[in-house]
């Protein structure tokens, strides 16, 4: 008896997986649309306290390695023709803990907690570690898998992934414990290993498979073997650019070695695209995202190598974020996302060839508008033009969701009548070569009625099999897109409004009927803290255009009540405000902290008008809208305070090297009120340096603020012409002194108005050991400064300042700290508490609450105690350290008993204020 076995028939995917599946990649969308919130929240304002490292991190951690994690095990399983070890369970827990992490290292960073941001960064290597442990396991057990070399890929990816999540972590480390040489170092590290070491080389391991099967053709025979022979080189020039923070040539060299390996990679896959041809999103996508890849390599490299100290290059490092997030990592990613989501969806080929069709629309201009646009964004422009073109970018980009949602309704509907005929058909029917012309026209229409661009089915179909050319008209739109966009920006760069961003707002600074035609032009120049002239006259109804040039020493811009700005102008720059239809006076202002209440002002009069422009509002008293004290606020839970604890003494002979950078932060000042703060490493007080006398110090202040900053050291004797200057934004300066006398010594801004500089937190201190100093159990640094509250996230107040009427006090830049959060002592144990009072203009007279002094150093002397213990030979005690303004020492004593300690300065008034905190002995 014959038996007849039924065709068989071809495998198609279990819904269930393919469920599973976008169940997953939700998780990478979601990440994608958080990034975009969190940086469409921050431009406008809803969080402007929002660090721009939030929504770049949920694109690159969050986003791109959840579809790392997914697809790397997608494609092992894949390769290798094999379950990987631990199944799906494996897989959606390291999803899981993934996200978690970057999620927690997000919010750390966000609440500046060091230990959420390493619990979020163990969770990220846990995640990356099982999954090697999986991938090699997995192709242990495979058998002679053609394609098992590319799971190395993978594999090499997930361990960087490992050694990145540490380094980004150690940054932050480093940054608490005010190491600004290492956190450079560490950055170095981190962001090659991240970008190139784990986006990088998943990407080309995994297009070596993805790409021909983007472009719905053959492998080209040697692609396999020319990946497995580039990898070693990847992943040796990743770890010699990460090493690149000990000598900055390494970066040069590992980016030529990158290069090159990639090269080899690459070189298979441009030999298809050009037999193919190369039409779809996904497939332009991806070699546009490619060619930004090499971009940044080059520019890392180059960048780094000439850098001329480790700032600088991480400067460099830094400023590749836009080409990194948006040019290479989420276009790859939605590159990606184009191509396989209708694969995910399924539902027969006709429904294939839909959905493919709708994720393709408007490609080339999609293409065109994101590519031009960014490379504007990432041009030295205004920042009004980079920040329209980077939004027409996020606008073609994010066009994806509308894609996406259209193919997923399109499925649930199951229509296919819109869907373009198969290659197969075409083929049969098309017997001469005008017939294949016709159905090539055919294909083509019908996927232009499905918005899509020619599917390469139809390129296959032509007369002659040549390759589809581009889209002009897409192309072109892309450009008009790109040109609107730069003339909206250029518009407004030049006449910003109070009512929104091109003026379209009502108010003195918009276009009105009524006026009279007549233009008035006005230049401006600066001379010392002046405005010159200081005011204009114009006619009623006129057009004033101002000009302002900062021929001044450091930086200003010029602010008008209407609202216009020319914006912060360095030294040299110049730009034009225009004012539409003046009828009344209108007054303006240097910005800057400090520079109207030293005299910056000017006024535009009117002819015919009542002259009464008041600059009153820089002399008076804000506290109409001060920000409110709550005497009763509790910090929440997570809240550290400052560290006291004293840097521990070095050896004698030590050359201290140090970099202080300058920003400007919105931080906690106490009482429930935040503040703008200018800060030395993103702290207040800056931190403490330590060292002996004789020994030398080599300090590098870069100024990464919005205004001209300085520093003075005042444990350093040298003349401060050159060390002390005011350096503008985006300057350094290096500033070298031997400590030749011990104390506890200011450092502080000495840019003008010096008051309003300190008073804002650019202070800190340098402890000079005194010969003879014993050691201790316990050494604590308490720097009394005062607080001039503006309105709730604002600036300090001037005029408080100028009138020493503070609103807080605080000990280490946050009034009430250590009465939330004691400092911890145990019974018996002796401790010192080093004093500075950094003013700028109130006295301290500190004083422990139960406790006496048997040691007391005041501005370089022992008055009591010391290396002949005369504390020890007599009754004598102390109960207070008296300081003035710009004056320092310590004291020390034991307390006797468990209890709390109160500490204060008795100036109770100024305690009542803030300058209080408890130490807690147990």
């Amino acid at each position: 008896m014959e038996i007849t076995q039924p065709p068989a028939k071809s495998p198609q995917p279990r819904p269930h997986r393919r469920t599973t599946q976008i169940k997953r990649n939700a998780v990478v969308v979601a990440w994608i649309f958080t990034a975009l919130v969190l940086l469409a929240g921050k431009y406008a304002q809803l969080w402007p306290n929002l660090d721009a490292w939030a929504p770049l991190h949920a694109a690159l951690l969050g986003a791109l390695g959840s579809a790392i994690t997914i697809w790397s095990a997608h494609f092992a399983d894949t390769l290798l023709h094999r379950p990987a070890w631990g199944g799906a369970l494996m897989l959606n827990g390291r999803l899981g803990l993934h996200s978690v992490g970057a999620a927690l290292v997000i919010t750390g960073v966000c609440i500046n907690s060091q230990i959420v941001i390493g619990v979020g960064a163990s969770c990220v290597a846990v995640s990356a570690t099982l999954g090697v442990v999986a991938m090699v396991v997995q192709k242990r057990r495979a058998v002679a898998a053609r394609m098992a070399a590319l799971v190395d890929y993978y594999i090499c990816s997930l361990s960087y992934l490992m050694v990145g999540a540490l380094a980004g972590w150690s940054i932050k480390y480093f940054d608490f414990k005010g190491q600004a040489a290492w956190s450079n170092r560490m950055y170095l590290a981190h962001v090659p290993i991240m970008v190139l070491g784990v986006l990088g080389i998943t990407v080309l391991g995994t297009l070596v498979v993805l790409w021909p099967t983007m472009l719905r053709t053959k492998m080209e025979p040697v692609a396999p073997r020319q990946a497995q022979r580039a990898l070693p080189g990847l992943a040796l020039a990743v770890a010699v650019i990460a090493f690149s923070g000990l000598w900055r040539p390494l970066a040069g060299i590992g980016a030529l070695l990158y290069l090159l390996s990639a090269v080899a990679v690459v070189a298979p896959l441009w030999r298809t695209g050009a037999r193919k041809g190369v039409t779809n999103y996904a497939g332009l996508s991806t070699a546009a995202a490619l060619a930004w890849l090499a971009w940044c390599v080059i520019r890392l490299g180059v960048g780094v190598s000439y850098a001329a100290n480790d700032d600088a290059a991480r400067a460099v490092a830094h400023g590749l974020r836009l080409a990194v997030v948006s040019g290479f990592a989420l276009q790859i990613l939605l590159a990606a996302l184009s191509f396989l989501t209708p694969v995910m969806l399924g539902g027969g080929p006709a429904m294939s060839r839909l959905t493919h069709a709708i994720m393709d629309r408007y490609t080339w201009w999609r293409i065109t508008t994101i590519n031009l646009c960014l490379a504007l964004a990432c041009l030295p422009l205004p920042p009004a033009v980079r920040g329209v073109t980077g939004l027409s970018a996020a606008l073609a980009g994010a066009y994806f969701f509308v894609a996406a949602g259209q193919a997923i309704q399109a499925r649930r509907k199951g229509d296919t009548s819109a869907a373009p005929p198969s290659t197969v058909t075409l083929t049969k029917t098309a017997t001469a070569g005008g017939a294949k012309t016709r159905a090539a026209k055919n294909t083509n229409a019908a996927a232009q009625r499905a918005g899509a661009a020619p599917t390469a089915s139809a390129q296959s179909a032509g007369a002659t099999g040549a390759t589809q050319t581009p889209d002009r008209r897409g192309a072109l739109a892309g450009l008009v897109t790109a040109a609107v966009a730069v003339v909206a920006g250029a518009s407004a760069s030049s006449t910003q409004t109070p009512g929104g961003l091109m003026g379209l707002g009502t108010g003195q600074g918009s276009a009105s009927a009524g006026g009279s035609g007549q233009v008035v032009n006005a230049n401006i120049t600066i001379k010392g803290m002046s405005f010159v002239p200081s005011s204009v006259d114009v006619p009623v109804g006129a057009t004033l255009r101002l000009t302002l040039k900062n021929t001044g020493s450091e930086v200003h811009d010029l602010v008008l009540a209407t609202g216009q700005t020319t914006g912060r102008l360095a030294v040299g720059e110049s730009k034009t405000i225009t004012v539409n239809n003046v009828r009344e006076p209108i007054a303006g202002w240097c910005s800057v902290a400090g520079h109207r209440a030293m005299g910056m002002v000017f006024d535009v009069k009117v002819a015919g008008a009542s002259s009464n422009t008041s600059h009153s509002g820089h002399q008076h008293s804000a506290s109409s809208q001060s920000a409110q004290v709550d005497l009763n606020w509790q910090p929440p839970s997570y809240f550290k305070a400052h560290d006291a604890r004293a840097p521990r003494p070095q050896a004698p002979g030590t050359v201290h090297r140090h970099t202080l950078r300058v920003s400007e932060i919105t931080a906690q000042v106490g009482a429930g009120v935040t503040q703008k703060r200018m800060t030395y490493n993103g702290a207040v007080p800056g931190p403490v340096l330590r060292g002996q006398v004789g020994d030398r110090f080599e300090i590098t202040l870069v100024n990464d603020g919005t205004m001209s900053h300085s520093i003075d050291f005042h444990a350093g004797v040298l003349a401060p012409d050159k060390p002390m200057r005011s350096i503008s934004p985006g300057q350094s300066l290096q500033y070298n002194f031997t400590a030749t006398r011990s104390g506890i010594w200011l450092y502080h801004c000495s840019t003008a108005p010096m008051s309003v500089h300190l008073a804002a937190g650019m202070h800190g201190a340098v402890i000079i050991d005194p010969p003879g100093l014993s050691q201790v159990d316990h050494e604590f640094v308490l720097i009394q400064s005062e607080i001039y509250l503006g309105p709730e996230g604002g600036s300090t107040d001037e005029a408080k300042v100028a009138a020493k009427t503070p609103d807080l006090m605080a000990f280490n830049g946050m009034a009430f700290q250590y009465k939330y959060r004691p400092l911890q002592v145990g019974v018996g144990q002796r401790v010192r508490f080093w004093l500075m009072d950094a003013g700028p203009s109130l006295p301290c007279t500190f004083h422990v609450v139960g406790g006496q002094f048997d040691q007391v150093f005041y501005e370089g002397a022992w008055t009591l105690g010391g290396p002949d213990q005369i504390g020890a030979r007599w009754s004598g005690g102390s109960q207070a350290l008296n300081l003035g303004p710009c004056q320092g020492g310590f004291v020390e004593f034991v307390p006797p008993q468990a209890g709390h300690y109160t500490f204060v300065t008795h100036a109770f008034a100024d305690m009542e204020k803030g300058a209080v905190g408890v130490l807690q002995v147990q």
